[in-house]
């Protein structure tokens, strides 16, 4: 637990002389027993209030009480490696002249946050926090957001140029990943519209400029996604038909076979049969003249059946065409 001073934007300079006020930054681990104890006894919150702070809450919300507000934060971030992510998940509540701050995973924003009020170019009020804090993930979020964009491209220049086998279990994974990554963008952007939307006494006008340029980043970022899910829906598309075309290749090659085969194959093991009275069997020419009698009717049968199925090919290339 540890208590930082947000010393406002007010000018010790001012007509009246007042020294600059400052808002107080309470910031505690869920699993700190110190915090936790000073939440139960000595925060004066109500006890729902403290409820929503110390338990995990799968989504990201805003809740009006009274003069104060509480915003869960939970969204997924890249982690260290980016193909991983990494679940960010901490609760603020915010009062006249304080907000209380409740981690209850790894929050690397608000650690850089506490460096910068250490080091004396933090952020001065309690709004300019949450912005602080924001624009710490924004960064992280647009280069995971470009990485998969070229994932994108890449899987589509593997596909499109069919080089080795199509990749549909890389193509799903990546599919997966979008769709997470928009699950916590679409809360996010709700929560951002309505402090955006929060009268200027509440928020000054520099504090509200650099609100409303996350939120139109996260709504580009809403966007981008959703057309990278598109993307991926039409590669996935791609590699079916790939896989089915491929199919039906083989299959139709196994078919020529079996047809030319299978009459063969009937007559010598009908011929085969150790019964006396088949014609030739004493005469040493009769092996290569059946040889070449089923030479004969494996030709006809092929061109039979070439010129059956060759409307049938016709069609299939107009429409791969």
């Amino acid at each position: 637990m540890q208590t930082i001073q947000l010393r406002s934007s007010l000018s010790p300079d001012s007509e009246d002389g007042a020294a600059p006020q400052a808002e107080a930054w309470i910031d505690i681990e869920a699993v700190d027993e110190e915090g936790r104890r000073w939440l139960a006894t000595q925060s004066r919150l109500d006890d729902e209030i403290i409820k929503r702070l110390l338990e995990p809450a799968p989504a990201t919300y805003w809740r009006r009480f009274g003069q104060g507000l509480y915003f869960n934060m939970h969204a997924a971030v890249p982690g260290e490696d980016t193909s991983t992510t990494a679940v960010i998940d901490f609760g603020i509540w915010m009062e006249p002249g304080r907000i209380v701050t409740v981690r209850r995973s790894k929050v690397p924003a608000l650690d850089r946050a506490a460096e910068a009020c250490s080091a004396g170019a933090g952020p001065t009020s309690s709004w300019e926090l949450i912005v602080f804090v924001l624009f710490a993930g924004l960064g992280r979020v647009e280069q995971n957001l470009h990485e998969l964009t070229a994932t994108i491209d890449q899987l589509e220049d593997e596909v499109l140029t069919l080089e080795g086998d199509p990749p549909i279990h890389r193509v799903a994974e990546l599919q997966r990943r979008l769709v997470y990554a928009r699950r916590f963008r679409m809360p996010l952007a709700n929560m951002l519209s309505f402090i955006s939307a929060q009268p200027g006494s509440v928020i000054d006008g520099v504090v509200r400029e650099e609100l409303e340029g996350i939120v139109n980043a996260v709504a580009q970022h809403q966007e981008l996604l959703g057309l990278s899910i598109e993307r991926a829906l039409a590669l996935q598309g791609q590699i079916r038909d790939q896989l089915a075309d491929s199919m039906n290749t083989a299959t139709y090659r196994f078919t020529w076979v079996a047809t030319v085969f299978l009459p063969l194959s009937f007559l010598t093991g009908l011929l085969g049969i150790n019964v006396a009275g088949i014609p030739g069997d004493h005469n040493p020419l009769a092996f290569w003249l059946f040889c070449g009698a089923l030479c004969v009717i494996a030709a006809i049968w092929g061109i039979a059946v070439g010129r059956v199925t060759s409307p049938f090919k016709r069609r299939r290339g107009s429409r791969d065409a």
